[in-house]
């Protein structure tokens, strides 16, 4: 399939919102959500993805994390827009060579995909599932690393910051919870689990 004719939908960014505290020099803090006025439509290839409190009864079972991202091919180029979105297998490291900053964890590819270019891309999502319900959650943000495959990477915990998620996107949208049902997680976390992604709002 040529990736130059496949459709897509550009959605214009209205609102940039950083995180106060992010710090340009040590990288701590690498979070923002963007904004778009214009209401976004899911299906096949795009969906919503959930993102976890920090109030949790038990620590979270996950498994089946990925990293995806967009990377040019011999037929794109450097051109992003016309890139194919890859998605690779990845790990947590309990013991990490990175220099790790607050609010951060270290993960791994778990095999050589490429022996070029990799999805090291900052802002490139970390997705895993819950293994109690079967339900992927945004596990992290790439930061740093994962250049090349196999590679170790920062990536920011986004858990960590699901109380700064919530107020900044509830002040520019309507509220949260009021896009989603989550009975299904209720007696996993003191306030339930968090949509990252909305109509109005996404990270």
């Amino acid at each position: 399939m040529d990736p130059s004719k496949i459709a897509h939908t550009e959605y214009p960014v209205d609102t940039i919102i950083i995180h106060e505290d992010f710090d340009n020099n040590s990288m701590s803090n690498n979070i923002a959500l963007l904004k778009t006025d214009t209401a976004m439509h899911f299906g096949n290839l795009v969906q919503s993805i959930c993102f976890l409190g920090r109030m949790l009864h038990t620590p979270p079972v996950l498994q089946n994390c990925w990293v995806s991202g967009w990377n040019p091919t011999s037929a794109t180029g450097n051109h992003m827009t016309m890139s194919v979105l890859r998605k690779i297998f990845v790990k947590d490291l309990d013991m990490c060579p990175l220099h790790k900053l607050q609010k951060t964890e270290c993960g791994s590819h778990t095999k050589e995909e490429t022996k070029t270019a990799c999805l090291g891309d900052p802002g490139s999502p970390m997705m895993c599932q819950l293994q109690q319900f079967d339900l992927w959650v945004l596990r992290g943000v790439l930061n740093f690393g994962g250049e090349t495959c196999p590679g170790l990477f920062l990536y920011t915990k986004v858990e960590d910051y699901s109380k700064w998620i919530t107020s900044k996107a509830e002040r520019a949208g309507p509220p949260l919870s009021s896009l989603h049902h989550w009975e299904k997680l209720t007696s996993f976390s003191h306030h339930g689990p968090n949509a990252a992604m909305t109509q109005k709002t996404y990270s």
